[in-house]
């Protein structure tokens, strides 16, 4: 089955890039006909993809259509008029934690596109708010091809370097977590070091100056991997989440998370895989942190449980699912021309 993926596909390959590629893999593995086209970039590329989608509709059996909220939407709208023009079945795949802020906003747009379709959702907390705005979506977890991470060059050792790797926008709340950093070092010694770009970043980082702050702006994903491997603990500070890859990438490497309890984040992990935040202040980081790098051995029962539950999330797990809701979507249309 020739299969067209529409997505907004960033040079980096992470988020939801990496998910699509990761899907690729294992429906090729599957002998299906992938092509994948992107709605990201300048507007010239966007046109460019807008247009390459339409002409690649025609030729495929089947449209996904991969998106997020608010400007990550494109595809979805695309592929969901690409497939009407082509008479083509569709399903679409959203990922991102601001669903209910998204869908109160934007309600009727989101039903002008996708109607009644399916929409393959990664988390129960997504998962719960399209089926409470009474859309027709299914759980589908996000898998990792763990061989493709870099190795570790060696076994984990608890070390007092801390990542904090999101964009640089509010809905991540990267200024809270730099208010963490400062105040931490005041305490302890250790090297917090601050991944990703965005609107926030130029004017953060001129903001919070020391030594112990180390900014590294947007990475590839190769890179961001390798320094993961060389950490201990992973900080999050978003306010919304869907189902976080750097969770599974820390997980990966054995790492501590740290996290705000929100959306995904909370019905994915649970109280003994990460630790939480008792509130989403400054000091209720500061306090487990500190107690972190001062005995870090007492939260070793969190890192290898993460660990083990991350090396789960793999194709072998989603395969029957993916399977058939393709299978489903082409035997309705065909269905339809039969009858």
């Amino acid at each position: 089955m020739k299969i067209l993926i529409i997505s907004n596909l960033r040079p980096n390959k992470s988020g939801i890039t990496e998910q699509v590629y990761n899907i690729r893999r294992g429906l090729i593995e599957e002998s299906h006909d992938i092509s994948l086209i992107s709605t990201y970039g300048t507007i010239f590329k966007r046109l460019k993809g807008i247009a390459q989608a339409f002409k690649e509709a025609f030729k495929s059996d089947l449209v996904i259509g991969t998106g997020c909220a608010f400007y990550g939407f494109l595809p979805v709208a695309v592929a969901s008029i690409a497939a009407y023009f082509a008479d083509k079945p569709v399903f679409y795949n959203f990922h991102d934690g601001q669903a209910e802020v998204f869908l109160k906003k934007s309600e009727r747009l989101v039903k002008f596109f996708i109607r009644n379709k399916k929409v393959v959702v990664a988390s129960e907390f997504v998962n719960e708010v399209f089926k409470k705005f009474k859309f027709n979506s299914e759980l589908i977890p996000n898998i990792f091809d763990f061989n493709s991470f870099p190795k570790r060059e060696s076994e984990f050792a608890w070390n007092k370097k801390i990542i904090w790797a999101r964009s640089f926008e509010n809905i991540y709340q990267p200024e809270l977590a730099l208010k963490i950093a400062l105040k931490t070092l005041e305490k302890s010694d250790c090297e917090f070091h601050f991944y990703g770009d965005g609107s926030l970043y130029e004017n953060l980082k001129k903001k919070y100056r020391h030594t112990g702050i180390i900014f590294h702006g947007l990475v590839v994903r190769e890179q961001i991997l390798k320094d993961l491997s060389e950490s201990s603990v992973f900080l999050n500070t978003t306010l919304y989440d869907n189902m976080p890859n750097s969770f599974f990438e820390s997980g990966f490497y054995k790492l501590l998370v740290l996290s705000t309890r929100v959306g995904g984040v909370a019905t994915t992990f649970d109280d003994s895989e990460v630790v939480f935040a008792k509130d989403n202040g400054i000091n209720s980081f500061t306090e487990v942190l500190s107690d972190i790098l001062e005995n870090p051995l007492k939260y070793d029962s969190y890192r290898i449980n993460l660990n083990d539950k991350v090396l789960r999330y793999t194709w072998d797990k989603v395969k029957d699912k993916w399977l058939s809701l393709i299978n489903e979507s082409v035997k309705k249309i065909n269905n339809i021309y039969l009858n």
